[in-house]
């Protein structure tokens, strides 16, 4: 597969590790084994970086020092991988804008702020205060109806972004409805599309 991507000119940016739970009482060390294993085989693709969870518990103060101690063991793993370690705004210990940045504030590693992960009425406040923290976005865009994006929210993320000076790669992903993801990806490059002519 390295091969593969290297013959046409992908970069392989992130592998997403999209389980485990680092801050579980019972299976927390085993789940961290089960990452790191994800990691070391993101360095043997030539990924760039492994995106990992941050863990699923609710962001209590011993959670988050748990998950801090956690992360930092896999950040030096993915080091010694080669690749960058980063997390999302998603699950519990990341479920705040200030969970984030106490996570991130003591351990090294990257963020992707995922727009689709948080909503409610403080949604674009809390987007607002991690972006800029993150090195990578997941631009993710709710659709009512099969290709009816929800543009209004949709260009607001992306005005959130541009506003705080992100120059990450923008991660274009169609959960929506229809068999379609193809097209449902068009739609989004088209609304993205203005973010990056000025890079």
């Amino acid at each position: 597969l390295r091969g593969a991507l290297q013959v046409a000119n992908v970069e392989l940016h992130a592998l997403l590790v999209d389980d485990g739970d680092i801050t579980h009482p019972q299976h927390g060390q085993r789940d961290l084994e089960w990452i790191a294993g994800w990691i070391k085989t993101a360095g043997l693709l030539g990924a760039r970086a492994a995106r990992v969870i941050a863990g699923k518990a609710q962001p209590t103060e011993a959670n988050l020092q748990t998950a801090i101690t956690r992360l930092s063991q896999l950040s030096e793993r993915a080091s010694a991988s080669g690749v960058r370690l980063i997390t999302e705004n998603w699950f519990g210990v990341l479920s705040t804008p200030q969970a984030v940045h106490r996570v991130l504030g003591a351990v090294d590693l990257g963020l992707c702020a995922d727009f689709g992960n948080w909503g409610g009425a403080s949604k674009y406040d809390d987007l607002a205060a991690i972006f800029p923290l993150a090195t990578s976005c997941h631009a993710k865009c709710s659709f009512s109806a099969p290709y009816e994006p929800d543009r209004v929210d949709y260009l607001r993320c992306l005005d959130l972004s541009r506003e705080v000076g992100f120059q990450g790669p923008y991660t274009l992903i169609y959960d929506g409805p229809g068999d379609d993801e193809w097209q449902g990806l068009a739609l989004e490059q088209e609304m993205a599309q203005p973010y990056l002519s000025n890079r």
